[in-house]
């Protein structure tokens, strides 16, 4: 191969290297992406990695290999960029469920003991050393997704997980290392502290998450969850899938998202192939999320007009906010005119990207017809 052809070579290539790198930082983490156009982008990627290992192991090119030889890595971490999970696997229990979306609410009351407490319903929740804590952020409740996933990935081989700064720090789309190894100890430290019990059965069942304080070496944070805990979600198996993006999203300016997010997503599990599958009420929605401003306050201040700076506004901003995981709009296609019907309007949803469900749907079907053979084997109706 001549100078020309080789230099013509190592332009197109350069050039490559800038589109897919472009394509990365633009699209590639866009659930919505068209997946032929990743296809396009893997495509090319794999045919210059072609060329460069062409150029690479050709005697006759040894004097340029210098060049090309640092842009067979590059390439390969392109093609497991785009070829990375959008969804995370997230084992989940309706104790749990209740779980995340209590632990951070600042309505929890503070005992003469140093604990705060609230009871919701069946659930109790009681956090020790409260005042030293200063509460639970809603951060914690990500860190415990993070390391339920870790758990499930693991494929439930120990209840000792490790999750390092730099995957923390990549999930969650964090750039300062000091702030975020700070957020991840503080709230590793609120998750030693909660206790929570639940009614099942008529019986309370009492459970910690962790069986000891968190340990942080060399960049790892190794948790240690109970064995109460960590073996109702090795026996149930039961999970939702989270869009990565989610825990991206500024907590600071956007509280509500991954609660609103949780929500949707819970919902469309438990109702697949059903008429409502991609619908739910403003008023479902608003139940998810823990300190959100309450309209019956602001109704009793007689201050009606900070209803919908308050509520309606913060609510379409977080859905909003969600814009790489989901795509929504109301029902009837503008926001409702008044308050009570904006409470009980209806919101449409797509999910974007979403795993393929049809396992569960007709696991689902095959564990009805059991049902409905053993209840005609009982002589019971069906219905």
């Amino acid at each position: 191969m001549d100078k020309a052809k080789l230099d013509a070579m190592k332009t197109k290539a350069s050039a490559a290297i800038e589109k897919a790198n472009e394509f990365i930082r633009v699209y590639g983490d866009d659930p919505s992406t068209e997946q032929s156009d990743k296809d396009a982008i893997l495509d090319r990627v794999a045919h210059i990695t072609s060329a460069m290992e062409f150029l690479r192991k050709n005697p006759k090119t040894a004097d340029i290999t210098d060049i090309f030889d640092p842009l067979l890595p590059a390439f390969n971490g392109l093609i497991a960029a785009l070829q990375k999970p959008k969804h995370l696997r997230l084992p989940q229990t309706k104790p749990t469920n209740i779980l995340s979306v209590t632990m951070a609410r600042r309505d929890v009351k503070h005992h003469p003991d140093n604990t705060g407490r609230i009871q919701v319903k069946d659930f109790r929740l009681k956090i020790s050393e409260y005042c030293e804590l200063g509460g639970v952020r809603d951060t914690a409740v990500i860190l415990l997704d993070l390391l339920m996933i870790k758990v499930a990935k693991n494929e439930f081989g120990n209840r000792s997980i490790t999750l390092s700064l730099k995957e923390y720090m990549e999930i969650r789309g964090l750039s300062d290392a000091k702030s975020a190894r700070e957020l991840m100890r503080k709230d590793a430290s609120a998750l030693f502290s909660i206790h929570f019990e639940y009614l099942e059965k008529k019986s309370w069942v009492a459970v910690n998450i962790a069986s000891a304080a968190y340990q942080y070496e060399d960049g790892n944070l190794i948790f240690n969850f109970t064995p109460e805990f960590y073996e109702a979600f090795k026996y149930g198996k039961s999970f939702m899938w989270m869009n990565h993006a989610v825990y991206k999203i500024n907590q600071s300016y956007h509280p509500w998202s991954k609660y609103l997010y949780r929500s949707i997503v819970l919902h469309k599990r438990r109702n697949p192939c059903k008429p409502n599958e991609h619908a739910l009420r403003v008023r479902t929605l608003l139940k998810s999320c823990p300190n959100f401003p309450s309209a019956k306050q602001i109704k009793a201040k007689k201050r009606g007009w900070e209803l919908a700076e308050r509520i309606i506004e913060p609510f379409e901003r977080d859905m909003n906010s969600l814009r790489e995981c989901l795509s929504w709009n109301y029902r009837s296609g503008v926001r409702p005119a008044t308050f009570d019907e904006w409470l009980n309007a209806t919101i449409d949803f797509e999910l974007k990207g979403y795993p393929d469900n049809s396992a569960l749907v007709e696991k689902r079907k095959a564990r009805t017809k059991r049902l409905a053979k053993l209840k005609e084997a009982k002589g019971l109706p069906k219905e």
